[in-house]
């Protein structure tokens, strides 16, 4: 087990979700970045390829959290998730978990703001899916803004300046206690979850404390501590992190006992 992160103070694994279309494959070298730097275990999960209903998407993304922890035994994890992935960590982690077994969502390059794109998926009703729910200004969008973050919980958006797909406005989440922005700089949608500038701010987001909903501290004086404590990075471990058996796997969805709330796309 890699040693933590100097900020990091408590042993959270953290659950990876990509995006629409992507494979299990394309979090494998964030999930060993995260392993070397942050020394926590990793658990990358499969959410179908988006064309399902993000909520019903939630709930089985939920639901396999909760078989994972129990079964290694850890109280809360760490959600880190890339483009339409994020808004189903998002909605899992507000209208579901309620910060139960979630302690932070970290969205990188999640259409917040919607994409234009899926206005004429839009027209297709129920029968667009995934891409119908993230046409700008949609039911889903209006809720996941809007819906409060649990107490003792945080999301946090990371947008990239060259991200063609999803631009930074779209990427950015709405100003409300516990919501956060931290902008990647100069890189595209794939490099926010494979380059080194998308990492930073994932790390940045994992590690610094004080961004969870209620929580009290000036947050410049807590970003200043971070960037002061960056250097001490040189000498983390470089092994994988394996504590408890949670490490990498594949999730297949399967049929979900919940009920998920009554709002639509």
């Amino acid at each position: 087990m890699g040693s933590m992160h100097p900020l990091r103070n408590a042993e959270l694994p953290v659950v990876l979700v990509q995006g629409f279309g992507c494979n299990r494959g394309v979090l494998g070298p964030l999930a060993q970045r995260i392993r070397s730097s942050l020394g926590c275990a990793t658990l990358c999960l499969t959410p179908g390829l988006g064309i399902g209903d993000i909520r019903d998407t939630g709930m089985d993304l939920l639901e396999a959290i909760e078989a994972a922890t129990s079964r290694c035994g850890f109280e809360r994890v760490d959600v880190v998730a890339h483009s339409m992935g994020g808004l189903v960590a998002t909605y899992m982690l507000k209208c579901l978990d309620h910060g139960h077994r979630v302690r932070r969502v970290v969205a990188l390059g999640t259409p917040f703001g919607g994409a234009s794109g899926a206005r004429l998926v839009s027209l297709l009703g129920p029968l667009g899916g995934a891409l119908a729910q993230i046409a700008p200004g949609s039911r889903l969008l209006r809720l996941l803004g809007s819906a409060p973050v649990p107490p003792g919980s945080a999301l946090i958006s990371v947008s990239g300046s060259c991200d063609r797909l999803v631009p930074a406005a779209a990427a950015r989440i709405a100003e409300a206690p516990g919501h956060h922005h931290f902008d990647a700089g100069p890189c595209g949608h794939l490099q926010l979850l494979l380059g080194a500038r998308g990492f930073a701010r994932i790390e940045q987001a994992l590690a610094m404390p004080g961004l969870e909903a209620g929580a009290n501290g000036d947050l410049a004086s807590v970003a200043q501590s971070f960037a002061a404590a960056r250097p001490a990075l040189a000498t983390a471990a470089t092994s994988s992190a394996g504590s408890k058996g949670f490490a990498t796997c594949t999730w297949k969805p399967a049929a979900s006992s919940r009920t998920r709330s009554s709002v639509v796309a």
